[in-house]
């Protein structure tokens, strides 16, 4: 069999479905931001991407308090908060929860599921952010 013709897809639509990509989702949650504060999160890849490729620096805002289709590989993850008044000010996060400490920084690397059988998704695990 030639398998010359593979591409392993990392990011993108995975059909006309809707909002369903080959992509990493990340679910964001906040503490202590207020509605109009203006999110940021930045997303510097540690090193090449599941496919082999080098990627590229994203900054996203979540919507719906998601982020999704971050091409799949490791990133150093980063966050600014504008409030209503334009003011800047970085954001402390966790991977965890809000009981951890929080950092300037974190490691954000998608894993796969164990079975994705029955599935249109991508395969990967939701990673969670939490930003105060």
């Amino acid at each position: 069999m030639d398998n010359s013709d593979f591409k392993l897809k990392i990011s993108g639509p995975i059909d006309d479905r809707g909002d369903i990509y080959y992509g990493g989702d990340l679910r964001v949650f906040y503490q202590g931001i207020s509605r109009d504060a203006n999110v940021d999160v930045k997303f510097e890849p540690l090193g090449p991407l599941a496919d082999g490729s080098m990627g590229k620096v994203l900054t996203r805002s979540p919507k719906d308090m998601m982020i999704s289709d971050i091409p799949v590989g490791a990133y150093r993850v980063t966050a600014m908060i504008t409030d209503a008044s334009g003011r800047k000010r970085a954001a402390r996060l966790s991977r965890k929860n809000f009981d951890t400490n929080p950092t300037p920084e974190v490691t954000v690397e998608w894993q796969s599921k164990d079975s994705c059988v029955g599935s249109f998704g991508n395969g990967m695990d939701r990673e969670y952010l939490y930003i105060e």
